[in-house]
């Protein structure tokens, strides 16, 4: 794998079309005063939310900051009124306020990503708390199915997918979905283990990618990751949360 080409998978819909119909919340919804002053609050502690080299205590190896890939977006479509998330396909993301942190392992078989972005209205949060829940579906194989083909550029001419999955991560985020696919590269002697982490929580967007040699434990070792991720958000939002909340 060459770690300075791979796409950091941001399923954050930091820009989504606004063309799509359904699972698009409402155009006149609009932010209360408190998720306001929450969003202003958040906007310049953004580098502090992203996963640090402390975070990857589970993993296996020796993890420096490195140089990523450029972050991209997936676009969620629906057809009509249903809620089901029937299209989905990378798109150019915008300006919204962003933060990422990559870092790779000493000996270049592993890979860690991280995003944390803001919302750019109330429809877009409604959005993809909608399209978070559909997706979390364990019976939305269709979905899976279009996840695995929209992150297809991110693999080598010499890369195959021989395995998917939906992964079950119940605790990170208010809204979430999560998955993984089993990646063959004929130059390792196993396969790697690439998991693509999504949530909503509160009015922060994140997003983590880990890609690591398959073995027993490399499920709880990405959940370890994703939960101290969430957590760092989670205690950020609980502090400024008293803050937006005083009289």
């Amino acid at each position: 794998m060459n770690w300075r080409a791979l796409i950091t998978v941001v399923t954050l819909g930091v820009m989504i079309a606004w063309g799509l119909r359904a699972l698009q919340g409402s155009p006149e919804a609009d932010f209360t005063a408190e998720e306001k002053a929450m969003l202003e609050r958040l906007e310049p502690l953004l580098d502090t939310l992203v996963l640090q080299q402390e975070d990857l205590s589970s993993l296996p190896g020796h993890f420096e900051p490195c140089e990523g890939g450029e972050p991209y977006a997936l676009q969620y479509g629906s057809d009509g009124a249903s809620p089901d998330v029937e299209d989905i396909q990378v798109v150019e993301p915008s300006e919204a306020p962003a933060s990422y942190s990559d870092f790779c392992d000493a000996d270049g078989r592993a890979f860690v990503s991280s995003i944390v972005a803001l919302p750019k209205d109330k429809g877009h949060l409604l959005f993809l708390r909608a399209a978070y829940e559909e997706l979390t579906r364990a019976d939305n194989e269709q979905a899976l199915r279009q996840l695995v083909d929209a992150s297809f550029d991110d693999l080598s001419s010499a890369e195959e997918v021989i395995d998917y999955r939906w992964v079950t991560a119940p605790t990170i985020g208010d809204w979430r979905y999560a998955w993984a696919r089993t990646v063959d590269n004929p130059d390792m002697d196993r396969p790697l283990e690439v998991y693509h982490f999504q949530l909503v929580r509160n009015v922060v967007l994140g997003g983590v990618l880990i890609e690591v040699p398959s073995g027993a434990t490399v499920d709880e070792q990405a959940l370890a990751v994703v939960q101290a991720f969430d957590n760092r958000i989670a205690a950020q939002l609980e502090l400024l949360a008293a803050e937006v909340q005083a009289p």
